[in-house]
């Protein structure tokens, strides 16, 4: 999960400052000043449930499905084929290549996005997703992960999530064979999960 408000955003400062990188400086984030990324929060909230009263804070609760929406609906002037930051930029071609992805068409229809940041990240623990778009398919399979920069042992662990260690990541300005190593390796993982979603679906189907 991104560090949240002033504290969090002062705190990935910090660790940016003493050399540790947080989530956001490998996955980006959402931008959540832009005032279409407001609009849609409040579009999506009409559906969401809130906390019980007497909870400490009435909070939208969104749906994993609106939290995925507001997620990619807030990065459409982005190019999800082409991220801006290297390590998902690395990470969706890397996939492409385990899956053996060559022609155009093929690598267009693998799409990565941030979630840092948005409903997906902090009410569902998802801080960035991988999408592989099916041809005459509504849905598209969906990877989900979340990168973890700070206490990675102590991670709460969700089933369903593929969650990645940061600082199991080298940095590519010290040691680029090893980064490009640990890519591959979870490159390896986000394909056999995408894998199994495709046998789910195929199940589900028969």
């Amino acid at each position: 999960m991104a560090n949240e408000g002033i504290g969090g955003r002062y705190l990935n400062r910090i660790l940016h400052e003493i050399g540790k990188k947080s989530e956001a400086d490998y996955l980006g984030t959402i931008d959540d000043k832009n005032p279409k990324y407001q609009k849609l929060l409040a579009k999506y909230r009409v559906n969401s449930k809130t906390l019980k009263p007497g909870k400490i804070a009435e909070a939208p609760r969104y749906s994993l499905d609106d939290a995925v929406q507001i997620a990619r609906e807030s990065q459409l002037w982005l190019d999800p084929t082409n991220p801006e930051k290297d390590f998902l930029k690395d990470l969706r071609l890397a996939v492409a290549d385990e899956l053996g992805f060559i022609k155009d068409e093929e690598l267009e229809q693998l799409r990565i996005y941030t979630a840092v940041g948005s409903p997906l990240d902090f009410v569902h623990g998802r801080n960035f997703f991988l999408e592989l778009i099916q041809s005459g398919k509504r849905i598209p399979l969906r990877v989900f992960g979340n990168l973890v920069a700070e206490d990675f042992e102590k991670k709460r662990k969700k089933e369903g999530v593929l969650y990645i260690d940061g600082h199991a990541i080298d940095d590519p300005e010290n040691d680029k064979g090893n980064y490009l190593q640990k890519v591959t390796d979870i490159a390896g993982e986000v394909v056999g999960a995408l894998q199994k979603e495709e046998a789910r679906d195929m199940a589900s189907r028969n």
